[in-house]
């Protein structure tokens, strides 16, 4: 799927339950949601699917979700894709799961979620660069939904300025996660964080910054077999 556009270069859909599976969205563009664009739904599932070379002009350059209440994306691949925020962006979002995706080599950062609740679950999130989280860039909205990151690679992501691996602000959980070979400016080589943060069982490993390689926190951290 080729196309230019404002909303959803290759798709754009509102309402419903739409499950887009063993798809491939490549050299799209678009302001938002630049391979797909998606709001007001229920459960929007995307399985299987290449998101690649897509240029967001501001966020979303692979997808862009938003006002959704449970949005599942399992087994995609996001990679050399270019946007000012997140080559998968979701906001406004009652609970967001990411499941075995590879996030790679992307401009822009990786993941941008502003959401009550999100689960990131054996990913791999590697060389993407941005300003702010290179890798992943979290900002949680108010809520009492889980707000996790359990097995996932956080790995040679960059940031100019703050965060080389990931920003966080808000209560978050980390669990057997490692971070690897990321690297910043300032503050935060691997994560900045900003809330009440836990770390079990997680590697940090050959991270860089000016401040704080491994981890920058103006926070409540708590690290548990570290």
């Amino acid at each position: 799927i080729e196309i230019m556009t404002n909303l959803g270069g290759g798709v754009m859909l509102r309402g419903g339950n739409p499950t887009i599976a063993d798809c491939v969205f490549i050299n799209n563009w678009a302001e938002f949601g630049a391979g797909v664009y998606i709001r007001e739904a229920g459960n929007p599932k995307f399985a299987r699917c290449l998101f690649e070379k897509n240029l967001a002009l501001s966020a979303g350059s692979g997808l862009r979700c938003r006002v959704v209440v449970l949005a599942e994306i399992s087994d995609c691949v996001f990679r050399n894709n270019e946007a000012m925020l997140g080559a998968i962006g979701v906001g406004d979002i009652g609970l967001a799961r990411i499941e075995r995706c590879t996030v790679s080599s992307n401009l822009g950062g990786g993941i941008q979620i502003q959401t009550s609740g999100f689960e990131i679950i054996d990913c791999i999130v590697a060389e993407n660069h941005a300003d702010v989280g290179g890798g992943i860039i979290i900002g949680q909205q108010s809520g009492s939904r889980p707000c996790r990151i359990v097995r996932t690679r956080v790995r040679d992501n960059s940031s100019w300025l703050f965060a080389g691996g990931l920003a966080v602000s808000g209560q978050c959980e980390f669990i057997d996660c490692e971070f690897i070979r990321n690297e910043t400016e300032q503050l935060g080589g691997a994560v900045l964080a900003q809330g009440e943060t836990s770390f079990v069982n997680c590697v940090f490993s050959s991270n860089s910054a000016g401040l704080g390689g491994g981890i920058y926190g103006s926070a409540i951290l708590t690290t548990t077999n570290w």
